[in-house]
């Protein structure tokens, strides 16, 4: 039997009027505007759901999701795209290769653009040498800028790209030198000046890096880039509130600078409060002396400065008698233009006796070009030996300190006097240089340092307390850093001589770590130290053999760094 069906019995699936799809990305874009991400893409997923080959929507919503900083979804997005609107399929796999680098899927990238960098294609091979260096693998990217720049020789994008790969991987002294050629060759280049006061800060220039942000083109002092620059300059200047109210906005908006912003808005929390820092360190020897050191220490934000205060139960065992030692202080630091002022006070208790007072005042002076000096005056009291204690043994000293930084040099030079409270005085000197490679996420450095004193007579006072002393050594570090994981673990190896006697052997090394907790304000802080000096520090006698291990735990909680 066949069955005829009259065409007023047929239902056509409705199409959605050009109202109603305009309504729908209007809100879309909207929301987009406002920075409501989910919602934005809420509102394309609905126009899609209408019409699935809408090429504006489709385009838009991995935009968007990009700008959200959902990287997977986003490549995803890109390739669905590229699919459905194939006569674009150049500028999405640009997106594609853009996007899947901000999620460091770099061989992502690296595959999508390799077909046209195969071909030539000037884009293709620029961008491909720019996620090489941003995947680590910076001699691929500068042969591959070399081999392009051997060819067009007057490709400013390439020499830029050159430079900044040359700045990442630590060659700041050839970075500096490529971007001030560019500035004077091309002087409305922005980006070029962009990069140089990038380096000029990196190398510890201050000063110079001010020159060049004051010297950008308003549309580059404009970009997202410009404007974290500016932030970077401004904290390095000490204007933190200058500094924050320039970051804020970046924290908040889609784009490859806001993790930035946001990790040097959690850096000045953590430099200037508000943070709560508890933790302990213990200390063993190879003398009968245990040391414990527990403390609990807040800060708070003082205009561009800080304010500090601490309290630490000093406790140590010694031959099986303890002792404990409170030490209350206030610190306080502000800076003024190219000065930084400080101070610290407080007290000790527990000695026996009246309290015994302390304090530490410093005055650093940044001269300009990498040079700075530091003028610092205190008072300490010494509460390991019982010796010390009974006599109330304090040190007052001045020291002057003079650093000159390079672009991958350092050379420290410093000189001071100090007097014991039972009436002894001595003079103290020490000179290091360290040269330094940046080699991205990690920094090597290796360097000299000698430093000598002398006392005017010897007393008894329970420590190590030689007539004249000459230390002459190397030292060498290892710095990785990735996100809010940070490792420091540093050596050092010398030979000394006290009051012409043999030489001996100084040795030691440390660990520091520190750990942000996802991105939660809590960070971990472990500590590792192990030395062995030849001297001692508890007999007056000197057996070379002391040493001294110690183990830090801390957490810190830095306060509200988004607002």
């Amino acid at each position: 039997m066949i069955l005829l069906l009259f065409p007023a019995t047929l239902q056509a699936a409705p199409t959605p009027s050009d109202a109603e799809m305009g309504r729908l990305l209007t809100q879309a874009r909207q929301a987009r505007n406002q920075s409501h991400w989910d919602e934005a893409i809420k509102g394309y997923d609905a126009l899609l759901a209408k019409d699935g080959w809408h090429e504006t929507a489709l385009f838009e919503r991995a935009q968007t999701l990009g700008w959200a900083q959902r990287y997977p979804e986003c490549v995803t997005a890109w390739r669905l795209f590229r699919e459905r609107a194939p006569w674009r399929a150049r500028e999405a796999d640009q997106n594609l290769a853009m996007m899947a680098s901000w999620g460091r899927k770099f061989e992502v990238a690296l595959t999508t653009l390799e077909p046209y960098a195969q071909k030539g294609e000037r884009w293709a091979i620029l961008d491909s040498a720019k996620y090489l260096s941003w995947a680590g693998r910076y001699r691929e990217s500068l042969a591959r800028t070399s081999t392009w720049i051997a060819a067009h020789p007057k490709d400013r994008d390439a020499l830029l790209m050159q430079a900044r790969v040359l700045s990442w991987d630590g060659r700041l002294r050839a970075a500096h030198g490529a971007f001030q050629q560019l500035v004077a060759q091309h002087p409305d280049l922005g980006d070029a000046r962009l990069g140089l006061a990038q380096v000029s800060l990196w190398s510890g220039r201050v000063e110079e890096a001010r020159v060049e942000v004051d010297q950008l083109p308003k549309e580059t002092r404009e970009t997202p880039e410009g404007k974290l620059l500016e932030g970077q300059v401004r904290l390095a200047e000490g204007r933190r509130r200058a500094a924050l109210a320039q970051l804020t906005p970046l924290a908040r908006q889609g784009s490859p600078v806001q993790r930035d912003a946001e990790d040097l808005i959690r850096a000045a929390a953590e430099a200037n409060g508000p943070s709560v820092e508890i933790g302990q360190t213990r200390t063993l020897t190879s003398e009968p002396l245990r040391m414990l050191d527990s403390s609990v220490r807040a800060k708070l934000p003082l205009g561009d400065g800080s304010i500090g205060l601490s309290h630490t139960l000093h406790r140590a065992e010694l031959s099986g008698a303890e002792s404990d030692a409170h030490e209350t202080a206030a610190t306080v630091a502000y800076p003024l233009g190219p000065l930084r002022l400080s101070a610290d006070l407080g007290r000790l208790t527990g000695l026996g006796g009246d309290p015994a007072g302390f304090h530490r005042l410093g005055l650093l002076w940044r001269l300009g070009h990498g040079a700075e000096v530091n003028l610092t005056q205190g008072r300490s009291v010494i509460v390991f030996t019982p010796q010390a204690v009974a006599q109330r043994v304090g040190i007052q000293s001045t020291d002057l300190a003079f650093t000159l930084a390079g672009f991958a040099d350092v050379l420290r030079l410093q000189a001071g006097t100090a007097s014991v409270s039972a009436g002894n005085r001595r003079t103290t000197w020490s000179g290091a240089y360290e040269h330094r490679w940046r080699l991205s996420p990690i920094t090597l450095s290796a360097g000299l340092t000698s430093r000598g004193m002398g006392y005017s007579e010897t007393l008894p006072l329970g420590f190590w307390n030689p007539r004249h002393y000459l230390f002459h050594g190397a030292t060498g570090t290892a710095a990785f850093e990735n996100g809010r994981f940070a490792l420091l673990v540093e050596g050092r190896w010398g030979r000394q001589v006290t009051d012409q006697q043999a030489w001996t052997t100084g040795k030691g090394y440390a660990a520091n770590l520190s750990w942000g907790l996802g991105r939660s304000p809590v960070t971990l802080l472990l500590g590792w130290s192990d030395s062995t000096s030849g001297l001692n520090a508890v007999s007056v006698t000197d057996p070379n053999t002391y040493r001294e291990q110690s183990f830090r735990w801390g957490l810190r909680v830095a306060g509200p760094w988004r607002w």
